[in-house]
């Protein structure tokens, strides 16, 4: 089974903040004399988990989230609204490794809502 545009965004947003040295606090994304950057740019090197998946999204899809979605950040083609505000909660209050797990936890939840609608589908096709 192949994934979904969605999980590979939260994988790949994972990925970017999976080594403390590339998390932040407090930003969106700050370059490498921690000044605030745009997640889009490509001095931005670190991120916290709303703008890790800003960037993802760019990366896994070649466009921004501005571009696509107008001014609207919450992503809501990759992640719901109410899970985005959670995981900055988590992100900022809590930490980096909370982060990490929050983001497993939508992963596998994204798998899972992935499996069941395929399994769904084959049997009405059966």
């Amino acid at each position: 089974m192949s994934t979904t545009l969605r999980t590979q965004v939260l994988i790949t947003a994972r990925a970017l903040i999976a080594d403390k040295k590339h998390w932040v606090r407090g930003n969106y994304a700050v370059d490498a004399n921690k000044k605030t950057a745009s997640p889009y740019s490509d001095d931005a090197v670190r991120f916290c988990a709303v703008g890790a998946i800003v960037r993802a999204y760019k990366t896994v899809t070649g466009k921004s989230v501005n571009t696509e979605l107008g001014e609207n950040w919450s992503v809501p083609s990759v992640i719901r609204e109410e899970d985005l505000d959670l995981l900055e909660i988590i992100s900022e209050e809590i930490g980096h490794q909370a982060a990490l797990r929050a983001f497993d936890v939508l992963i596998a939840a994204r798998s899972r809502r992935t499996r069941e609608a395929t399994k769904k589908l084959i049997e009405m096709a059966a």
